[in-house]
């Protein structure tokens, strides 16, 4: 066989090699195609008629995530009866960079939606722009996800006698006197 066609079939097959291989001669991976780990706490803020509505929740190992409103004044909350107690479920989340699916939003129990309803449920997409921020948009806006961190310090456990009243309500009306 000549020199010249062992030549060009040795580089055709190198070139093929190189194809079938990701990222060939990148020592990296392109930040579009970098998988991040978006298991963990996490936090975003809902700009509406009603005011700012701060939401924490979190996305486990399986992308799913949940975020609830809680409500809590001077964390974020301007108006903390409009969404108090309200879930949203995100659609799943792994942490390729990018996703889409349905996003539901869920009232309180035995309360309703601003809108109207129990529940509102709207398509999504997002872009998981690094470990600690990933941007949601659905037709109700554009939010921006960032890590959270909602305990700090050292976690002790209780010990010792611990004591209290019930509250004759809470105890169903039996005071337990």
């Amino acid at each position: 066989m000549p020199p010249r066609i062992v030549k060009l079939i040795s580089l055709v097959c190198l070139g093929m090699i190189c194809i079938a291989t990701p990222n060939c001669g990148n020592s990296s991976q392109s930040s579009a195609s970098k998988q991040r780990d978006v298991v963990g706490n996490w936090q975003f803020t809902v700009s509406t008629n009603s005011g700012s509505v701060l939401y924490l929740g979190g996305i486990d190992s399986q992308g799913t995530s949940l975020f609830f409103a809680p409500g809590v004044l001077g964390v974020g909350v301007v108006n903390p009866t409009a969404f108090f107690g309200d879930t949203w479920e995100l659609p799943i989340i792994t942490g390729a960079s990018s996703f889409s699916g349905a996003s539901t939003l869920y009232a309180a129990t035995g309360t309703q939606l601003p809108s109207g309803g129990t529940s509102q449920t709207l398509s999504s997409q997002g872009t998981v722009i690094s470990d600690s921020s990933v941007t949601l948009t659905n037709s109700s806006g554009t939010f921006t996800l960032t890590s959270a961190t909602p305990l700090t310090g050292a976690v002790k456990a209780l010990s010792g006698v611990l004591t209290g009243d019930l509250n004759e309500e809470w105890a169903g009306g039996h005071s337990g006197r």
